[in-house]
Order: structure tokens, then C-alpha cells, then sequence
């Protein structure tokens, strides 16, 4: 082996050392927050659960006007979507680092390639992380689905989903996916709340005028689809 090769094969040897010391501890500051063993909605009873990115916190003007300038573009966006269905979460999830994926029931189809009964998973932008004291950070707009609900979703599906014979569908924008009967959510107003003090809530955000916007789109969506009750 010349040295050239030498050098490539330490070199490659060297970053997977890397990756596998990065993941192992990536794995164990996941396993240790009780991340793990959640499989289902209500196994969340027993774990500590901060919200730490509600709408508008970060910069309340722009996330205003990204609903209140540009609510037709968003409407278009959703209504664009390759699945719109009203769907019932059967309460199993599928979670990773940075990644939340909710199993639902199909009950109704307004528009894509599933059938009322079938099974699928939507899986959000962010979902769950860790900070560097081990403790679970929710870090989405939207909250989980509840199960006994239904929701108006707004999904594409994923590119892999003829490689891995499995229904998974992505968020489209937050939120994409609405509560049926849902008509309030408490305001965010600091970062690093509790979960538990706002599980109850639809979506996750800092200020009213941001919360009507969210809820203007809603109504808009649902009287779009005759939905309103």
C-alpha cells in the first residue's frame, strides 16, 4: 500500500472513530432523558418536558407578518399538498433525535392515494432534542396530536416511501395539521415552560395577535373544506 492509500485509509478509519464517539454519546444523553422508551402518547405521564420555541419569541414582528402578510401564499401552500385528509392519531409514535414521527388513522380523504382505515405516519420538522443537562426540549410550533381527536392534515409524501413500502408523511409548514374541535391554546410566554402546564394546547405561541393569525388560517381551512362546526 503506497502512502497516498495509507493516509486515505487512516484518514477514513479516523472519522468513523468520530462518528461512533459522537453517536455513542448522542445515544446515551438521548437514552438518559427516558426519550427512549417512549412508544406511545401517554408514556409521556412520568417525563420533564420544556417548550423552548413557541411562535414569535424569537422575533415576533416577522412571525406576525409571515401569517398576516402572506396568509394566501400559506393557503395555497397547504392546499397544494399531495395528502388532505381528516385523520385520528392512534397515539404510537416513532421518535428519534430531531425526530417525531405520529401514527394515524385515515377517516376521512379529501384529496391523495390513502383510503379511509389505512394506517400512515407524519413526521414533523424538529420534535424532540436534548439539552446539555439531559433534559427533553420540545422545539415544534404545533403540539403532538391527541389521540380520540381528529385533525384536518396538510402532508407530502415522503420520496421513500417506494424504497421502504411504508405510508410516511412530511409536515408541509407549521402547523399542518389542525384540531377538529380545538378552538383555544394558551399563550408561550417565556421560554423553558413546562410542557405538562400546556399540553392541553393546539399550538405553541408567544403572543395573541400571532395566536388569531394562526387561528384565522385554521378557519379559513376548514370553511374551505366544510368544516366548520
Amino acid at each position: 500500500m503506497n502512502k497516498s492509500n495509507k493516509i486515505w485509509v487512516l484518514s477514513l478509519f479516523s472519522i468513523l472513530i468520530i462518528v461512533s464517539v459522537i453517536g455513542f454519546f448522542v445515544k446515551s444523553n438521548f437514552k438518559d432523558s427516558g426519550l427512549s422508551g417512549v412508544k406511545q402518547f401517554r408514556d409521556f405521564d412520568n417525563i420533564d418536558i420544556r417548550i423552548t420555541s413557541p411562535l414569535g419569541k424569537i422575533n415576533e414582528e416577522l412571525s406576525f407578518n409571515q401569517y398576516n402578510d402572506h396568509m394566501d401564499d400559506i393557503v395555497k401552500i397547504l392546499s397544494n399538498s399531495s395528502l388532505i385528509a381528516v385523520v385520528e392519531p392512534t397515539g404510537k409514535l416513532d421518535i428519534g433525535e430531531q425526530s417525531l414521527g405520529q401514527e394515524f388513522i385515515v377517516k376521512s380523504i379529501i384529496k391523495g392515494n390513502l383510503s379511509v382505515g389505512d394506517q400512515a405516519n407524519v413526521f414533523l420538522f424538529s420534535g424532540f432534542s436534548v439539552d446539555n443537562r439531559s433534559r427533553v426540549q420540545y422545539d415544534e410550533v404545533v403540539n403532538l396530536m391527541k389521540p380520540s381527536n381528529e385533525y384536518l392534515i396538510f402532508l407530502e409524501e415522503s420520496q421513500l416511501n417506494g424504497y421502504t413500502n411504508k405510508n410516511n408523511f412530511l409536515s408541509v409548514v407549521p402547523p399542518s395539521y389542525f384540531n377538529l374541535s380545538q378552538t383555544e391554546s394558551q399563550l408561550v410566554t417565556t421560554l423553558d415552560i413546562k410542557w405538562k402546564n400546556n399540553s392541553d394546547s393546539e399550538f405553541f405561541v408567544s403572543t395573541q395577535r400571532i395566536l388569531d393569525e394562526v387561528y384565522r388560517l385554521k378557519e379559513i381551512l376548514f370553511a374551505q373544506y366544510n368544516l366548520n362546526k
